[in-house]
């Protein structure tokens, strides 16, 4: 099950530590202006890989000592050669703007890669996480141009109605809406129950959204689904705006 607050703000829950709840920091969901493509992401992640492999064109040359004085840009322009040498012989343009995206930034910055795509309705979504499996998940929404007229978001929380909510909220300001948290079984209904009866009105929708959790593997050339139960999801706001009279 997995518990989903547009913020975080316990201090309205009536009680709510009479519930006996297992829960643990699942994923960080933002929602931006803007995504490039999934092919632009990989393109990069794999010239800074080829880049890594070429060594480090940082102050340091090894073992924490300090380069020599006023050897430091004769590194980095090594570096920028390095860089431009690899972005040239793939294709690729050699200098990049200086205005990344977040994922961009997310990749280029801290070292990340993206690890999941979703193309919804209206939608482009990346998950960009680090190389520790049990580290933080950020997932990455844009609007994007609708594929086709009449088609409905399948999944709810990718819907592109909530990506314009929060921007229309923030004055067009992109920033982190969402924070995820993963609950015990039949624990997410405990916490629906509990919203109905103190708080219905910060409830995103009236239920919880489920969805079939099936994978499908190849094995010998043929096509194998394996079902491996369902997710709920609980989607709920974190405070009111305007807040209520007070009562």
């Amino acid at each position: 099950n997995l518990y989903k607050s547009h913020q975080i703000d316990t201090s309205k829950m009536q009680n709510a530590t009479d519930l006996d709840l297992t829960v643990q920091f699942h994923h960080i969901h933002v929602y931006v202006n803007k995504t490039k493509s999934l092919q632009e992401y990989k393109d990069l992640e794999e010239d800074l890989n080829k880049l890594a492999q070429l060594g480090h064109y940082d102050p340091f040359s090894g073992g924490m000592r300090f380069l020599e004085p006023k050897s430091h840009s004769a590194r980095v322009s090594e570096g920028k050669e390095a860089w431009q040498s690899i972005r040239r012989k793939n294709g690729r343009p050699e200098d990049m703007s200086s205005v990344q995206d977040f994922v961009e930034q997310l990749i280029i910055g801290l070292g990340w890669r993206v690890t999941a795509y979703y193309r919804g309705v209206a939608t482009a979504s990346f998950l960009v996480t680090s190389s520790d499996p049990c580290g933080v998940k950020i997932c990455v929404t844009s609007i994007q141009e609708p594929e086709g007229t009449d088609q409905q978001e399948p999944y709810q929380h990718f819907d592109a109605k909530n990506v314009q909510r929060f921007l229309d909220a923030h004055n067009g300001r992109e920033g982190i809406s969402v924070l995820g948290f993963e609950v015990g079984p039949g624990q997410c209904a405990q916490i629906l129950e509990r919203y109905r009866a103190a708080h219905p009105a910060l409830l995103v929708s009236g239920s919880l959204a489920e969805y079939a959790d099936t994978r499908t593997i190849t094995r010998d050339g043929a096509a194998l689904r394996l079902d491996l139960g369902a997710v709920r999801i609980l989607e709920a706001f974190a405070f009111y705006s305007p807040p209520p009279p007070s009562s």
